[in-house]
Order: C-alpha cells, then sequence, then structure tokens
C-alpha cells in the first residue's frame, strides 16, 4: 500500500532538527561525556569536560549554539519504496527547512555557493543529502550539522591488499594523531573500509551518526574497535605519564637550564653584534678613562642603512678638555640632528660592547646620556612643548656629570626669539663653567647670537653643517666643518616645504612692506570675494613655518607686512 506524506511536513521537521542539533547532544553522547569526566585521571583533562558539560547546560537554557561553527547541513535520507511525496521536489523541502532552521534559530551561516568565489548563500544551503531506498513505507531523516575544522581533518587511505588489517590500524591512529587539537575536542571518529574512493568516505561520514556506545554487530570489526579505542586511551596514557616524567626531570635540572639559557642569550647577544659590525663594516672602538670624544667618519646606523652606504655622508667629530662643548649650526634639513644623534648612539654602542659605525672611535667612558631633542608638549599635565623642554633641559643641569654626555637640539625654541637666545645662551655658558658639569656636550641651534661664544669661552667650539648656495638653490653637503654659520636659508626652506611660490618670491625681499590687498591679490588671484582676514591666516602658517629658520616676518602698521633679514634678527 502506498503511503502519502507532504513535503511541507519534511521541511517543518528538518527546520526542528537543525536547531535542535545546534543547542542539544544526543542522549549517548551526553552520557558519554560525564562518564568520561568521571574516569579522567587527569586534573587538567576532567578540568576541561566539566567545563563542557556545564557549557552544554547554558547552551540549552539559554539557547545559545553549542558552537559557533555551526557546520554544514548533512542528511541522511532513508526513503521506503512504498512512500510517495506531494508538494515540492523533496530536495528543495529539505533545503528549505535548513534554509529556515539556520534563519530562524540565529545559527551561523557558512555555506559557499561557489567555493573559488566564496560568496555565502546566507542561508546555510544548499545541504549535503544522501539518498537510500528501503523497504517499507517510512521516511528515516538522519542530520549531523557537519563542523568545518572536523571536516578539514577528514583522511582517506588507499591501501594495498597486502597492507592487510595492520595498515587500517595505522591509517586510523595516523589520521587521529594528525587531526590532533585541529578538531574540537572531545573527538568522535567515523572511519569507513572497503568500497571505492567515494563509497569508503560515504561509510565513514554515516559512522560518526552510529551511538558512540555502540561496537559493530561484526566479531572482528566489533575486535578492532575495542583494541583501537583501547590503543588511544593508553597512547595518551603513556603519553602523559612521560610528560610527567619529563616535567620532573626538568624541575629537578632548572639550575642547568637556567644556566644554560643564560649563556645561549650571551652568545646569542655577542654574536649579534658582531654580526652587525662585520656585516656593515663598523670598528672597534678604543675605551680610556680619560674625558676626550675622537670619532673619524662617524656614521648614523639607522640613517645610513635607509640610504645606503654610499648615499651617506660621514663625518668626524672631536671633543677633549680643551673643548668639551661644540655649538653647531646650519639649516633645516642640513643634517644637525643626525650628527648629534650618531654620535650618541656610537658612544652607546661603545658602551655596550659593540663595534659602531665608523672608521676608528676612541671615546672616555660615559656615565650618563642625556638628551634633549624633539617637540612634544603633555596636555595631560597641563604642559605645553615649551614647558616640557625647560623641565627636561632642568633635570639634565642638575644631574649631569663631568662624565656625561648631553645632546641638545634647539633649546629655547618654543618661546620668543629673545627669550630663546637668552635661554639657549645660558644654558650653554652654564654647562661651560660650572666646575662639577663641564659635559662633554653637542649643542645644535638656530641662534647664531650663539657662534659668539666661542670667541669668549674657551672649551666652546663652533661647526656648522654645510650647504652650497648656487642658482638661487641650496644643496645640503652633509659635511660637518669647523666654525658657525650665520644663514638659515629659512625661505628655502619654506619654497621646500610647499609654501606658495608667489608668496615665498615676495617675502624672499628683505625690508620691503608690503600691503595685505597686494598679498591677497598673489594669493588668491582672481578672488574677489575673499576675506580680509584670510591673509592674516595665510601670514600666520608662514611665521610658523619660519619660526625656526632665523627669520620672522613683522607687521608694519598702516601697510602689511615685511620680512626682516636674518641678521638683524634680534
Amino acid at each position: 500500500m502506498i503511503r502519502t506524506i507532504q513535503t511541507e511536513e519534511i521541511t517543518r521537521n528538518i527546520k526542528e532538527m537543525c536547531i535542535e542539533a545546534n543547542h542539544f547532544l544526543a542522549e549517548d553522547m551526553e552520557h558519554a561525556m560525564k562518564k568520561a569526566a568521571e574516569e579522567e585521571k587527569s586534573e587538567l583533562g576532567k578540568k576541561i569536560l566539566l567545563q563542557l558539560q556545564e557549557n552544554l547546560k547554558i547552551a540549552g537554557e539559554e539557547m545559545i549554539p553549542i558552537c559557533q561553527d555551526t557546520g554544514m547541513a548533512v542528511f541522511f535520507v532513508e526513503i521506503g519504496q512504498d512512500v510517495h511525496f506531494e508538494g515540492q521536489w523533496l530536495e528543495d523541502a529539505i533545503n528549505e527547512g535548513v534554509r529556515q532552521g539556520y534563519t530562524e534559530g540565529y545559527l551561523r551561516k557558512s555555506v559557499v555557493a561557489d567555493p573559488i568565489l566564496r560568496e555565502n548563500t546566507k542561508d546555510n544551503t544548499p545541504a549535503i543529502i544522501h539518498y537510500s531506498i528501503v523497504p517499507g513505507d517510512k521516511v528515516t531523516i538522519t542530520f549531523a550539522p557537519k563542523g568545518f575544522g572536523s571536516e578539514n581533518m577528514s583522511r582517506i587511505f588507499m591501501l594495498k591488499p597486502a597492507d592487510g588489517i595492520d595498515g587500517v590500524k595505522n591509517a586510523i591512529l595516523t589520521a587521529v594523531k594528525d587531526a590532533g587539537p585541529n578538531a574540537c575536542p572531545p573527538m568522535v571518529v567515523g572511519v569507513g573500509v572497503g568500497g571505492t574512493f567515494e563509497k569508503c568516505a560515504l561509510m565513514a561520514k554515516k559512522a560518526l551518526t552510529r551511538p558512540v556506545d555502540e561496537h559493530s554487530e561484526i566479531p572482528y570489526v566489533r575486535e578492532l574497535e575495542e583494541e583501537l579505542l583501547s590503543a588511544s586511551d593508553k597512547r595518551k596514557s603513556l603519553e602523559y605519564t612521560l610528560f610527567q616524567e619529563l616535567r620532573s626531570h626538568m624541575a629537578s635540572q632548572r639550575e642547568r637550564i637556567v644556566h644554560a639559557a643564560d649563556m645561549i642569550a650571551q652568545l646569542d647577544y655577542w654574536q649579534s653584534l658582531a654580526q652587525v659590525g662585520r656585516t656593515n663594516n663598523w670598528c672597534r672602538p678604543e675605551l680610556d678613562a680619560e674625558a676626550n670624544l675622537d670619532i673619524r667618519e662617524g656614521r648614523h646606523p639607522v640613517v645610513e642603512a635607509m640610504l645606503g652606504r654610499a648615499n651617506f655622508v660621514p663625518n668626524d667629530f672631536r671633543l677633549d678638555d680643551k673643548r668639551r662643548l661644540c655649538l653647531l649650526t646650519g639649516p633645516n634639513m642640513a643634517g644637525k640632528s643626525t650628527v648629534l644623534r650618531q654620535v650618541a648612539i656610537i658612544c652607546l654602542l661603545a658602551q655596550m660592547g659593540a663595534m659602531v659605525p665608523a672608521t676608528s672611535a676612541r671615546l672616555g667612558l660615559v656615565d650618563r646620556l642625556f638628551s634633549r631633542v624633539g617637540a612634544s608638549d603633555n596636555l595631560a599635565q597641563g604642559q605645553s612643548t615649551f614647558m616640557v623642554e625647560m623641565m627636561e633641559t632642568a633635570r639634565i643641569l642638575r644631574q649631569a656629570t663631568r662624565r656625561s654626555l648631553i645632546i641638545l637640539d634647539e633649546i629655547g625654541r618654543g618661546t620668543s626669539t629673545f627669550d630663546g637666545i637668552s635661554i639657549a645662551w645660558s644654558v650653554a655658558e652654564h654647562l661651560h663653567n660650572q666646575a662639577s658639569v663641564k659635559a662633554k656636550t653637542l649643542f645644535a641651534t638656530h641662534y647664531h647670537e650663539l657662534n659668539e661664544m666661542a670667541a669668549n669661552f674657551p672649551r666652546i667650539q663652533n661647526a656648522n653643517v654645510a650647504v652650497r648656495e648656487a642658482e638661487g638653490r641650496v644643496h645640503f653637503l652633509r659635511k660637518l666643518t669647523p666654525g658657525g654659520t650665520d644663514r638659515s636659508f629659512g625661505i628655502h626652506v619654506a619654497q621646500m616645504a610647499g609654501m606658495p611660490g608667489k608668496v615665498v618670491a615676495l617675502l624672499a625681499q628683505p625690508g620691503r612692506a608690503v600691503a595685505k590687498e597686494r598679498l591677497n591679490e598673489l594669493v588668491f588671484p582672481g578672488q574677489s570675494e575673499v576675506q580680509y582676514e584670510a591673509i592674516e591666516v595665510v601670514v600666520y602658517r608662514l611665521r610658523k613655518k619660519l619660526e625656526q629658520s632665523g627669520v620672522q616676518i613683522v607687521t608694519v602698521r598702516g601697510l602689511g607686512y615685511c620680512l626682516e633679514k636674518p641678521d638683524v634678527v634680534a
């Protein structure tokens, strides 16, 4: 007798199966989990199993999926030969049930329509459906939400007849071992033996749906299952025993291991320093008890690495008891800060036992290295850039000794020109005169007035980073030369910074006052509707650009603006 089944009933049941399977364990699995927790000997293992049970309880009570990977919907459908379906196509009915279940159950959708294009179908369809025709008038549907992590660990072995039962055992144990922790524990292994490539895989997949506490009815298969399960348990037990023994042995050898690790770390440290020095053609520095500093063809290792050895210009540098403070002048971008930093880095490398980036270096021991470079504020503490600069400078003056090395970059730049010169001059004078200090100092500045100090203070020397001016352009030579300079080339730097050409050309005529109206015409050509205050904004930005250059723009009442010559800036 033929039995008729409406496919909408299939859809409804599939939807409920998808939701239930992702929130509750089957009874056999729940029982196996409890039994495993009771029999587990490892404290950590027991703790993990109990935590899994707690997670399962929460998942059921709160209707939260057991795992974030809700898997691909795999179905085994046994259809009685006396069954007749009415409604939509059976496969469409199953996929519709999956669609409803994963959507209404708020389950993760992981299936893509095309494995290459990787476009998610957003409803976890299509499902994987395996059909079989059986006697009778019933339909049995088994659903397995197969996680992709475990699916990726699937393996198939093509064995020769000569491999026999031992080959089967080795294949199974190898697959489990290789899977390791990649498949989420607890691991359930499905095995298929025989048939063709696809038949074997299908049998293995179907074996996963069998109750976990049920063994095969075939005697030799049953024995094989029990042997492999026992072998797995024995292997785990042996591994844990060996691990404990190894841990105990390592603990007993702790002092030796720590000592060996320390020695290896030291060897690695010295080997690394030696390799860097040899690779980059550094030299071995000479250290002595004197307070001198003599570097030949010194280089900045980081800048050199970025530019290449051939493009970096090395420089000589010397300080001694007669000349302990060097005032370094030169334009912006000429390389003053690079010189400061490379001297400090060379001293630091030498004192840590490394070779240094130079042709030769003779250095006195340094007790501390003080640095006041860059510009930053501390808004959280209510400290301006200038305040931070002054606090750091004051700390250096209090803590420096005769054996210290100090690098100072643009002291006093954060305030007015007159105050800035006064502060910079006083700091340099203190470092020169204070008997408890007299530290080796490199002082970079744009205040050319400080060049005069070399004539009145015997331990101060002037140096500058050379430039060449040709055809209205400035060429940076990067070479440190004796003597000071009285030019900052601020206009050229402003032009290189992207300042509008007409403004630069106009302001490059020192002493000439220019009206706001004329500046408006040059800066905003052809624009009649320009607010009168707009040019003030332009001038303000230009002043900020030039504040480190040694020049300044002054307001001429009733006329406009005028650029003061660098040699008359006070």
